[in-house]
C-alpha cells in the first residue's frame, strides 16, 4: 500500500495516513479480538502525538506538473484508497503479531536477556516479511495486468546511478524491514499495540530535522 500511494499522494501524506491511521485501527482491533484496554492518560498521550505529527505532516496535495485536472483526481483519489491499504495492514499486522504472542511464552520475553529478546522479535519480524514478500510479488504481477497500478519514478531520480540506488535501498532495508522490525516486534510482545504503533508514527517527526 506504501509503495502505490508514494507515486501517487507524495511522502508526506503517505506517511501520515499508513502510520497515523494504524494507531487506532490497531487499538480497535486488539480492543476488539483480544480484549485489551488502555488508561485514560495513555489515550491523552497517544491523542497528543498523533496530533502533533499531523501538524508537523499536513500540507496540501503534491500535484504533478501539467498532469491534468481529472486525470490527477483519478491518481489523487487512487493514492489515498492505497495509503488507506497501507494504514490497515500495518494496525492489523501489529494486532496479529499481538495475538501470536498471547499464544506463546511472552513472560520469556521480559524475563530473559535484551539479546534473547531481539532473538524473539528478529524471528517474529523474519515470518512478517515472509508474508510482505508474496504480497509484493503479488502486486507486482498485477500490475502487469492493470497498467495503471504501475509505479514510475520521478524525473530527477530518473540520473541516478543504479549502484547508487541499490546502496539507498540495502540502507532502507537494513535500517526498516531488518532493525526497524526487530524492535517494532519486541515491542509488541509486552506493550499494548494503541501504544507502541502512534511512537513508530513519530518516526516522520524525527527524520525531518
Amino acid at each position: 500500500g506504501i509503495f502505490y500511494a508514494l507515486p501517487r499522494i507524495g511522502s508526506r501524506l503517505t506517511l501520515l495516513m499508513a502510520q497515523c491511521i494504524a494507531a487506532p485501527i490497531a487499538g480497535f482491533l486488539e480492543w476488539f479480538w483480544l480484549g485489551t484496554t488502555i488508561s485514560g492518560m495513555q489515550v491523552l498521550a497517544i491523542a497528543i502525538i498523533l496530533c502533533g505529527i499531523v501538524m508537523a505532516l499536513w500540507r496540501d496535495g503534491e500535484p504533478l506538473p501539467g498532469m491534468e485536472q481529472i486525470a490527477y483526481g483519478r491518481r489523487y483519489m487512487a493514492g489515498l484508497l492505497f495509503g488507506l491499504l497501507a494504514a490497515f495492514g500495518q494496525g492489523a499486522g501489529a494486532v496479529l503479531s499481538r495475538k501470536a504472542y498471547s499464544l506463546g511464552d511472552v513472560d520469556a520475553v521480559a524475563s530473559h536477556s535484551v539479546l534473547d529478546s531481539m532473538l524473539w522479535g528478529a524471528t517474529a519480524g523474519y515470518q512478517r516479511l515472509i508474508g510482505g514478500t508474496v504480497v509484493v510479488l503479488v502486486f507486482f504481477l498485477l500490475s502487469y495486468v492493470i497498467r495503471s497500478w504501475r509505479s514510475y519514478p520521478d524525473a530527477s531520480a530518473k540520473n541516478v546511478s543504479s549502484v547508487k540506488k541499490c546502496g539507498f535501498v540495502a540502507l532502507n532495508a537494513a535500517a526498516g524491514p531488518v532493525f526497524g522490525i526487530i524492535f517494532f516486534q519486541w515491542a509488541l510482545a509486552t506493550t499494548p499495540s494503541a501504544v507502541v504503533q502512534p511512537i513508530v508514527a513519530m518516526t516522520p517527526i524525527v527524520v525531518l530535522p
